[in-house]
């Protein structure tokens, strides 16, 4: 994972999943996810993902906000639909 120029490590990565097990642990959540991913076709994963972002107070920039509705972006060189549901209530 990059952010700009800068390579992410793996403790990075090891916080993100942390956190999003003990979210999803909450059954509220996790029923609102799961209702969420059928009803309208949420990516539980990056719903998650941007959650966490906005737990750590990061913001993504407009291209990634104008991709995001635009409903497609790249992840790891593979196109990926993106979350069109709101995240809040996860953190």
């Amino acid at each position: 994972m990059t952010k700009g120029d800068e390579t992410l490590g793996s403790d990075l990565l090891e916080e993100f999943w942390r956190w999003a097990v003990a979210q999803y642990e909450d059954v509220q959540v996790r029923e609102g996810l799961l209702e969420l991913q059928e009803s309208a076709g949420l990516i539980i994963l990056e719903a998650m993902f941007l959650a966490w972002l906005g737990h750590r107070g990061q913001a993504i920039g407009e291209e990634d906000q104008r991709r995001i509705r635009d409903g497609h972006h790249t992840v790891g060189g593979r196109c990926c639909v993106a979350a069109s549901s709101a995240t809040a209530g996860l953190d």
